[in-house]
């Protein structure tokens, strides 16, 4: 059984990460100090980008549910501002407004697909989107595996992966194409 000295984390380990992981993650020297740092550093991304896909943006989109409720449903006006927004200076978009009210602006605040969808259609956009969205990848899950290869499966298995993290257009926006019109 480890002591509690052993099992106590270096100040650099990752945030997130139960004291034993941060520890080994922190403390991985393989060839040197620089791989100590590269397994640090990739252990940091991968975890950010975890706890923002799975807790960040479901917590924000709860702590501001009162803003973007009370203006639900818009009817589409927030696809269209996003679209506007891709205009130097436009940026006035749903994601932005909500980044506003939690931290005083400068990022995004993204909302969730389901989320995105009640703010621009109500229940029934969700509904029908849903739906919509369910056949999509039906038919898309039917070509990937009319015929066997690698790079099919491949495909398969990120868009099992990607359907969780999926947001409003603005994050799609920034996340294939980053450009500051967008972000």
């Amino acid at each position: 059984m480890p002591t509690q000295q052993e099992t106590a984390a270096p100040a650099d380990a990752p945030v997130g990460v139960p004291p034993q992981q941060k520890a080994l993650v922190a403390g991985a020297d393989v060839g040197g100090e620089g791989d100590s740092k590269l397994l640090n550093l990739a252990s940091e991304i991968v975890l950010g980008l975890a706890s923002r896909s799975v807790t960040v943006v479901p917590q924000e989109n709860v702590e501001t549910y009162h803003y973007w409720a009370d203006q639900s449903p818009v009817y589409g006006r927030g696809w269209l501002s996003l679209v506007v927004g891709l205009l130097p200076g436009r940026q006035t978009d749903i994601s932005n407004q909500l980044s506003t009210r939690l931290y005083g602006g400068g990022s995004n605040s993204p909302l969730a697909l389901a989320t995105d969808l009640y703010y621009n259609w109500g229940v029934t956009g969700v509904a029908l989107f849903s739906a919509l969205f369910g056949l999509g990848f039906l038919a898309l899950d039917i070509a990937l595996t009319r015929r066997r290869s690698a790079t099919l499966a491949t495909a398969k298995i990120y868009l099992f992966c990607s359907i969780p993290t999926m947001y409003n257009f603005s994050v799609s926006c920034c996340t294939a194409a980053p450009s500051p019109s967008c972000c």
